[in-house]
């Protein structure tokens, strides 16, 4: 194995460590901070809901149209949790067949960990859904916050952007991941089954956890080393 000057070793140590805190600070303290407080503003707040909750879904509801109320119900399931394996499905076979574990356990660990954060801390919240308006939409029977709809659509989006990240695609897949993780959450916000602060915690935590999750595994960097 080759070894590097001193100078260059502690040069490209110190590059790294540069760069990681980058990630740590601003992919990962920072939206942990920002949903820390939001959270401890909903466990405090007197029924648990901000004033600009339910003005926004006041503002949502009152430009509501006949072709929405019929789209929408369709359009927000491609943030559940049954989409997103269904949609993974195809990439883990790509995964299996290339012989790429690494990025297959980074992607499956990514996945379902943040699921499963967000079911403990929607448990240990149990914060009640909104109930402003009468709908034909059925309504989920669990808690409302963080919202898993905006937790998985974001966490999708940047695993999958982290992974594929330096393709001719890239920018393609940003907007695309953009437009797809802002369209769930104001389905959920249409639907009227989710305040919008249940929104920006998903948003937040999914950031962090994600960050997480790939400080940790290091996928790309994992990748390159088994080439």
């Amino acid at each position: 194995m080759p070894s590097l000057p001193l100078d260059k070793y502690f040069k490209n140590s110190y590059q790294k460590l540069k760069h990681n805190f980058s990630i740590i600070i601003f992919s990962f303290l920072l939206p942990l901070i920002v949903f820390t407080i939001l959270t401890l503003n909903v466990i405090f707040l007197k029924n648990s809901t901000f004033s600009w909750d339910i003005s926004i879904l006041l503002t949502i509801h009152n430009i509501s149209q006949k072709f929405w109320d019929e789209f929408v119900p369709i359009l927000t399931n491609f943030g559940g949790f049954k989409f997103i394996l269904f949609f993974l499905t195809p990439i883990i076979v790509l995964f299996l067949s290339q012989i790429k574990r690494r990025l297959l356990i980074y992607l499956i660990v990514s996945i379902f960990s943040s699921a499963i954060v967000n079911f403990i801390i929607k448990i240990l919240i149990h914060r009640s859904r909104p109930h402003l308006w009468e709908s034909s939409y059925s309504f989920p029977s669990d808690y409302s916050f963080p919202s898993g709809h905006a937790m998985g659509s974001i966490t999708l989006a940047l695993t999958l952007l982290i992974i594929f990240w330096g393709s001719r695609w890239t920018i393609f897949f940003v907007i695309l991941a953009g437009i797809y993780v802002i369209s769930i959450g104001w389905t959920r916000l249409y639907l009227g089954v989710h305040f919008p602060s249940d929104i920006l915690g998903g948003w937040l935590l999914g950031i962090a956890w994600t960050s997480l999750i790939t400080l940790l595994l290091n996928p790309r960097q994992s990748e390159k080393n088994t080439n």
